[in-house]
């Protein structure tokens, strides 16, 4: 199965949620969510480190592969309602 035919498989809460990271709003989704979207491998958890003032701390965020990114954009552009 092709990414595009993944991505028009999935639930429309899952494809805009999937739009939203691509689009690089990565907090605020349902766990639930990110772990189907991991399942379909459509993103993977990341870990990011960042220094701040206080001392480092980590966190886990979502991310696009690059392949996934491109075939959800090819899937937006043929959806008439999104335009």
């Amino acid at each position: 199965m092709t990414l595009r035919e993944q991505i028009d498989q999935l639930r429309p809460q899952q494809r805009e949620v999937l739009g939203l990271i691509c689009m690089g709003q990565t907090a605020g989704h349902h766990p639930r969510t990110l772990a189907a979207l991991a399942r379909h491998g459509l993103i993977v958890m990341q870990e990011r480190v960042d220094a701040g003032s206080r001392g480092a701390f980590s966190y886990v965020e979502p991310d696009v592969p690059v392949d996934v990114h491109l075939a959800y954009c090819e899937w937006a552009a043929e959806q008439p309602e999104l335009l």
